[in-house]
């Protein structure tokens, strides 16, 4: 296409983008990041570091951001005549009754529409709507949208307010089998049906799985509404049920991921279940490049370990978790450039009173190695020698391991700030020819061998200190 003619790619609601959309995107962008193509996506105002974070690209320039305004008033008002443009005497108080409610958001202007339609006020009969006066005079719209969302829901009786519960609790995408299996009544299509015409439901074509078709909220607002006036208790037990359900379910019948899986545990407060599918979660997102959702995930996971009881995970078992997810989180941090959380980090987990205090120092060097890093993105290069040198030695001051002469690489690249480039540069030479041969050719030990490369020649090329 491109060959032909420049490409707008638009996304609407990207913080619901699964990892692989993600991907893709970050991949389109960097592929043609020189032709006439350009993308646009939508999010909300606090998922946008993440977002920055798919679309950004080394020695690119930044996306440009531009921050959405609610539609002006006169075009909130036209909005509200060409969505009612079938109603029959249409009053100009209506119209303004439901723009001063939207306050310039579209989506709710369709839910005041939506509620009209509810309460009678609206008939919608084939293809003409009739405006009943009389009950216009007795119904009023709410004061707020809060209020808004709150009188749809309670108007949902019997089997219908279950299920928008149960579609809230369950996320984004939901199946009628797993309606009908968390249902504590019989439900059919038709109850399903109903909730689409009335405007919570909408089908999802790309969600289809073995013929069971997909469904999601219309409105992500009326799904939150719906998930805060659902009560806290049964909030817990559906998240619990769908967690269980989803992990029992056969081969191909959907395609729920460790993440979905593990999130529904830990909200359904079964932390030793949810642990291993936040971890695998987190792992595979990092493995991903994901960054900002892997450390949401390995937070979550931290945070599950705390709640597990002795009796419930040992501490040899305890440890482990937290040092696996701790040297993965200090990963991520590097990658983001927050070198005060991973520094934080350190020292909540190794220091006085912290779950890996007294350990074995061998086995947090990952960790420590992280701290180190971290040191150096901060300009710390003395603090940052001295942390590199110290994984150096527990290491067995041997360059044999990748981690080895990483960090021999650390340390070099300070001594360069604090003693001068020409040391460095010495001190370099000295590390490759330290370097076995049948190191040097290993495939692991090629890529730093690079690096080590590039920094003599980049040593080259900088003024002497």
């Amino acid at each position: 296409i491109l060959e032909r003619t420049p490409v707008l790619m638009f996304i609407d609601d990207f913080m619901h983008a699964s990892p692989q959309t993600r991907d893709l995107v970050h991949f389109l962008v960097n592929r043609f990041a020189d032709a006439p193509y350009t993308t646009v996506v939508c999010t909300r105002e606090e998922a946008t570091a993440e977002l920055l974070g798919s679309l950004a690209l080394e020695g690119s320039a930044d996306p440009v951001e531009l921050h959405l305004q609610p539609l002006r008033e006169q075009d909130t008002r036209a909005l509200v005549r060409a969505i009612l443009q079938f109603a029959e005497d249409l009053s100009s108080e209506l119209v303004e009754s439901i723009s001063r409610l939207a306050s310039g958001v579209p989506h709710i202007v369709v839910e005041a529409i939506y509620e009209l339609i509810d309460s009678k006020v609206i008939r919608v009969e084939d293809e003409r709507w009739v405006v009943d006066a009389s009950a216009l005079e007795t119904v009023h719209l709410p004061e707020s949208v809060e209020q808004l969302f709150r009188e749809r829901i309670e108007r949902l009786t019997g089997v219908h307010r279950e299920l928008a519960e149960i579609a809230a609790v369950a996320g984004d995408v939901f199946w009628p089998d797993l309606l009908t299996a968390m249902s504590s009544m019989p439900i059919k299509q038709d109850d399903i049906d109903l909730l689409v015409a009335r405007g919570f439901f909408k089908a999802k074509p790309d969600a289809m799985v073995d013929g069971n078709q997909g469904y999601g909220f219309a409105q992500f607002a009326m799904a939150e509404a719906v998930y805060r006036n659902t009560a806290s208790s049964t909030r817990r037990t559906l998240h619990a049920a769908i967690g269980d359900w989803l992990e029992n379910l056969p081969e191909g019948a959907a395609h729920p991921d460790d993440t979905l899986i593990g999130t529904h545990f830990r909200l359904g407060e079964m932390p030793k279940r949810a642990l291993p599918y936040l971890v695998r979660g987190g792992s595979h997102a990092l493995a991903r490049s994901s960054f900002q959702e892997a450390l949401r995930h390995f937070n979550h996971a931290l945070a599950v370990i705390e709640q597990l009881k002795d009796d419930e995970l040992k501490l040899e078992e305890r440890q482990g978790f937290t040092r696996k997810i701790a040297a993965d989180l200090m990963d991520c941090y590097g990658h983001c450039h927050q070198y005060e959380k991973a520094i934080e980090l350190t020292q909540a987990l190794l220091g006085p009173g912290g779950p890996l205090a007294g350990t074995n120092p061998s086995d947090n060097c990952r960790i420590l190695f992280g701290r180190a890093n971290a040191l150096a993105g901060l300009a710390r290069h003395s603090e940052a020698r001295t942390a590199y040198n110290s994984v150096f030695r527990l290491l067995g001051e041997d360059l044999v391991s990748t981690s080895a002469i990483e960090a021999r690489l650390g340390a070099v690249v300070s001594t360069g700030h604090l003693d001068g480039v020409q040391t460095a540069q010495e001190q370099l030479r000295h590390v490759l020819g330290e370097l076995d041969a049948s190191v040097r050719d290993r495939a692991d030990v090629a890529p730093v061998v690079s690096r080590i490369e590039d920094e003599l020649r980049a040593m080259e090329t900088a003024v002497p200190s």
